[in-house]
């Protein structure tokens, strides 16, 4: 995971807003101006409903930063860091074919029983929601000082990535 994010750097470069993807937790900076913008503020601005895929990437974005701070706030806590992670490495990292791997302790995108409005690429769709919260965790295990946060937020990274790219057929 940890050359994903340095390809993704590079591509930050050329297109700003994947520094989102990049530093999920760190504000944009635009054109030099010191700015709060942050992921998905382009959907206030238009109160259209927003496309299945893009929703889902915006949740998957904002359920892995309330993941990663829920594990900061459980360290202060003195909780392991590693048991709450692998809980939801265990419910996210599922690559049952059909189904768009969740957190079960946090919303789901869509209601309980309500088909996915994405039935037709939903495989594709979960691997790319697994890569992006895998490449926010990534981002808080680089960002951190504490060696031991880190590397379980790299563990959990690693796990995502591995099922982003595990082949989902039945």
């Amino acid at each position: 995971m940890a050359r994903s994010m340095s390809v993704l750097r590079i591509l930050a470069r050329l297109d700003p807003r994947l520094w989102e993807l990049v530093h999920p937790h760190v504000p944009i900076l635009h054109q030099g101006l010191r700015t709060s913008r942050r992921f998905g503020d382009e959907v206030f601005l238009n109160p259209q409903p927003l496309p299945p895929r893009e929703r889902l990437l915006l949740e998957t974005v904002s359920a892995a930063r309330a993941v990663a701070e829920a594990a900061i706030a459980a360290q202060f806590a003195g909780r392991d860091v590693r048991e709450v992670l692998q809980e939801v490495g265990d419910d996210w990292c599922l690559t049952r074919p059909g189904t768009i791997p969740w957190p079960r302790h946090w919303p789901h995108p869509w209601p309980p029983g309500e088909a996915y409005p994405i039935a037709e690429e939903i495989d594709q769709v979960a691997q790319a929601a697994q890569a992006a919260a895998g490449l926010v965790f990534q981002s808080y295990a680089a960002g951190i000082q504490d060696e031991r946060l880190s590397a379980s937020f790299a563990e959990l990274a690693d796990r995502l990535e591995e099922a982003a790219v595990t082949d989902r057929q039945g």
